[in-house]
């Protein structure tokens, strides 16, 4: 009888945690993306190796200043011919890849005067024509 209750109270704490880790997840590895640039890596912690303004897009290559945390993607908006950036950097949800560095390909019209690295309130122009 009392191996029954455990085997169910096992059972019970596992469904939980499983549920817990399966909803928790998703929203720590991408729910960021919805609060905009606010949650992104401050322009201080993101070192720009390179930029290149093409007439389609924009391509950046970079890293972090913090070695643990990992690249896990980037929003960006186009504003009056320029483009803002902001990256996303993970400490425990990025375990999948565990690099630091960037290298990334921005679709945007034509026109691009200034590129921005943007995260929370702070600004960093990386790029001006």
């Amino acid at each position: 009888m009392k191996k029954s209750k455990s085997k169910k109270i096992i059972i019970i704490v596992a469904s939980v945690v499983v549920l817990l880790i399966v909803s928790v997840y998703p929203m720590a590895r991408y729910g960021w993306k919805m609060s905009g640039v606010l949650l992104c890596e401050s322009p201080s912690s993101v070192i720009v190796s390179s930029v290149s303004v093409g007439d389609d897009s924009v391509t950046l290559k970079g890293n972090t200043t913090s070695s643990a945390t990992a690249f896990v993607g980037y929003i960006y908006e186009t504003k009056d011919n320029t483009l803002y950036v902001g990256l996303k950097y993970n400490l425990l949800f990025g375990f999948s890849d565990r690099d630091g560095s960037f290298d990334i390909s921005i679709p945007v019209g034509d026109g691009i005067d200034k590129v921005v690295i943007k995260g929370g309130t702070a600004e960093e122009i990386v790029y001006e024509k």
